[in-house]
């Protein structure tokens, strides 16, 4: 009886810690209806974990409450109650000693951390792989944080990525200018040879981007290697999903100067998947390279195996 108790007690913290991170599920889901982006981004997170799950034979065990998992919902619980109940109801009383905004970003941490911990306590309760979990935990938590700085990353994004493209179609002997309307929400496009291209929000290559560094830094958690190894794959996807859509942007417009613009959103479209897949494919083959092994050869080691318990 002690021991059905206790784990009804195990059951009953596990969905306590959940309801706790409910405001941080409620965002994650809002960004995910508002933004395709974003669910390309965690798209590719559940489909790399699949990867690995299948590559290591990594399969859901009966729950089961280890030590990990324990650590792992006390660290959620705790920063969870810190985040909602410390901080969020005292913003005016924290505003006296440091600024509103320090204060605001303190309670975002806590709670994505809150969040992270609970996923890795999930994770612990129902896998046994330990690398798996933390691949796993670590990948929702930087797609959360991803996902608080998307709203500010847009205007520099198109901005960056207009002026590279720019200089990049400049070279072919274009006329090439970038325009820069105001308004709430500011708009951006590049004049080429007398003809406007928006560069939409849609154009900023945060999908692409996001995309990438979740996948290098699952990679990075996941497979071994030394940690300055594992530092470079995510330094590397920054670059390549910024070059890619990059050239997706010079690719559209050269393709307009070729095929006029009868076409347009057939080849919009079609670059746009042809470069998103490609900076994904790149990303896989470089990380891995980088950090170590391929997952075939050193997952199915008998040392891996025994590190991944």
């Amino acid at each position: 009886m002690a021991n059905k108790n206790s784990r009804l007690f195990e059951y009953v913290a596990l969905v306590c810690a959940f309801v706790a991170a409910s405001p941080v599920v409620y965002f994650l889901v809002e960004g995910l209806v508002s933004s395709p982006q974003l669910r390309d981004a965690v798209v590719i997170l559940v489909t790399v974990c699949l990867l690995f799950a299948i590559e290591g034979g990594i399969k859901p065990r009966r729950p089961e409450f280890s030590t990990s998992a324990f650590v792992a919902l006390a660290l959620s619980i705790s920063t969870l109650f810190l985040a909602n109940f410390a901080i969020r109801p005292n913003f005016s009383f924290f505003a006296c000693f440091v600024p509103v905004e320090a204060a605001w970003l303190a309670y975002t941490v806590l709670a994505f951390l809150g969040f992270g911990f609970f996923v890795a306590a999930a994770g612990f309760v129902f896998f046994e792989s330990k690398r798996f979990v933390y691949a796993l935990s670590g990948g929702f938590a930087s797609f959360s944080v991803i996902s608080l700085f998307f709203q500010f990353a847009d205007l520099p994004l198109r901005i960056w990525a207009g002026r590279a493209a720019g200089n990049l179609i400049a070279m072919s002997g274009a006329k090439v200018s970038m325009i820069f309307y105001r308004g709430e929400l500011p708009q951006i496009a590049l004049n080429v040879d007398g003809k406007a291209f928006l560069v939409a929000t849609e154009c900023n290559g945060f999908g692409i981007i996001s995309a990438c560094l979740i996948m290098s830094i699952l990679i990075a958690i996941f497979l071994p290697g030394k940690w300055w190894r594992r530092l470079l794959p995510v330094a590397f996807a920054l670059l390549v999903g910024f070059a890619a859509n990059t050239l997706r942007i010079v690719c559209i417009i050269g393709a307009w100067r070729l095929f006029g613009e009868k076409y347009y959103y057939f080849y919009h479209e079609a670059i746009g998947y042809a470069f998103f897949g490609a900076a994904l494919v790149f990303v896989w083959i470089l990380a891995k390279k980088i950090v170590g092994k391929t997952a075939d050869k050193e997952i199915n080691s008998p040392e891996r195996q025994a590190h991944l318990k």
